[in-house]
């Protein structure tokens, strides 16, 4: 059997493969600010009408009671984070 010599090196591959995960990380970054530019609505989707309320309580599904906000609309919750003032959880 014949064999064949590559004519890439290690560091070619590497700069290509580099430069390649740059150009993707680049493209993917780009589109948001296209959009605000362009005058698209960037509001939550479930932020409609009303007004967003932020209260700030504790889990209780643990002993450890964990810091969360919670974002409310009208009475109804919307989301729920973790509190990233919070020093047991730092907001996980």
């Amino acid at each position: 059997m014949a064999r064949v010599e590559l004519q890439i090196t290690r560091r070619t591959f590497l700069k290509s493969a580099l430069a390649g995960g740059g150009g993707l990380a680049l493209a993917a970054c780009g589109l948001e600010p296209a959009q605000a530019a362009a005058g698209v609505d960037l509001s939550p989707t479930w932020f409609r009408e009303g007004t967003i309320k932020t209260s700030y309580t504790c889990c209780s599904m643990c002993p450890w009671s964990c810091g969360i906000v919670v974002q409310s609309v009208n009475g109804v919750v919307h989301k729920v984070d973790g509190n990233p003032a919070d020093p047991k959880s730092r907001g996980m």
